[in-house]
């Protein structure tokens, strides 16, 4: 199933019941980070269920990710055992890079190490083919069954191709409908390496949200009057519309709800199918980058500059619809 539970912005005693729920009407794939700091509270939900018997060790999937704190190759082992011990496990199904760019390390508690005057403490020194064998490390020593990356570019992902013995298995990127990043899921197609899509419906709270506040022009794709009609003429609402769309094209998607009904109705896409056409509708709404939502700008302009930014894509102003 082409399908993953995302827990950002979730934490506590509401993530632990969002998650049980999950779990209940069957979720077994949960996506978390050590930089969600969430990942005890998943911890003991799993363990919960894995004690009581309810759910076997095999029928999950977990996946977390390397910190930008974490982008330093003595440093890799460290978090990803952290990780361990925060969910309790022997091992993870995907561990992936977060982000390409480091931040340099001060202690475990401080996601973003800054400087004197304020900045964010980013390491000149980050050499993603170093950090990259310190990954695959951790599946010769079986803490990790899969290894992956998360925000990179098309030119950073050639880069690792060239110089990894374990390929990466996977790219988690931002991919909605007004944002398909097609080039890249192209690439990734052709070496083999599975696309999954935070995001997958706009991200509708994200005025709300620290990391996309420096680019927040994003239309709501909810209410898009296209999707809507798409959503009337299939009987299902716009989200699982939108959803449906992004698992036809092969992509792993990993929506966030926090209500029962929301949980379900995610759950609820593989009944019906959307034909050619109107797979064509959907694709016509794609808007090119300017409709990214997270680009980490609120880390500020030492981020931004870091040789590994990785969002900096060449410009085509007549795709801006906002120019």
């Amino acid at each position: 199933m082409k399908f993953r539970l995302g827990t950002w912005d979730l934490v506590g005693e509401e993530l632990e019941a969002v998650l049980n729920t999950a779990l209940t009407i069957g979720y077994r794939h949960i996506d978390t980070a050590f930089m969600h700091c969430n990942e005890q509270s998943i911890g003991r939900v799993i363990r919960d269920w894995l004690e009581s018997k309810r759910v076997k060790r095999k029928e999950l999937f977990i996946t977390s990710k390397l910190p930008p704190t974490g982008m330093h190759p003595e440093k890799v082992k460290h978090f990803c055992q952290l990780s361990l011990q925060n969910l309790g496990l022997s091992y993870l199904d995907m561990y992936l890079i977060q982000l390409p760019v480091g931040i340099k390390y001060s202690n475990d508690d401080e996601l973003f190490t800054t400087s004197p005057d304020g900045t964010i403490a980013t390491d000149c020194g980050t050499d993603i083919a170093r950090v990259w064998k310190e990954m695959e490390k951790l599946v010769e020593e079986g803490l990790i069954k899969n290894i992956g990356i998360s925000n990179f570019n098309e030119e950073q992902l050639e880069h690792l191709l060239h110089v990894a013995v374990i390929k990466p298995a996977n790219l988690q990127i931002e991919v909605h409908a007004y944002f398909q990043q097609r080039d890249i899921r192209r690439f990734c197609k052709e070496n083999g390496i599975t696309t999954t899509a935070f995001c997958p419906l706009g991200s509708p709270n994200r005025d709300k949200i620290l990391f996309s506040k420096g680019n927040c022009k994003v239309g709501n794709l909810l209410t898009d009057p296209m999707v809507v009609c798409l959503a009337e003429k299939c009987e299902k609402s716009s989200a699982q519309i939108l959803l449906r769309h992004a698992i036809q094209k092969g992509i792993t998607v990993i929506p966030k709800a926090s209500s029962k009904e929301r949980l379900q109705e995610n759950l609820d896409i593989f009944n019906f199918y959307l034909i050619p056409s109107e797979m064509k509708q959907l694709d016509s709404l794609d808007k090119g980058q300017f409709e990214r939502t997270f680009d980490y700008s609120f880390l500020g302009e030492s981020f931004r500059t870091h040789h590994e930014f990785p969002f900096s894509p060449k410009i085509d102003e007549s795709l801006n619809p906002h120019h």
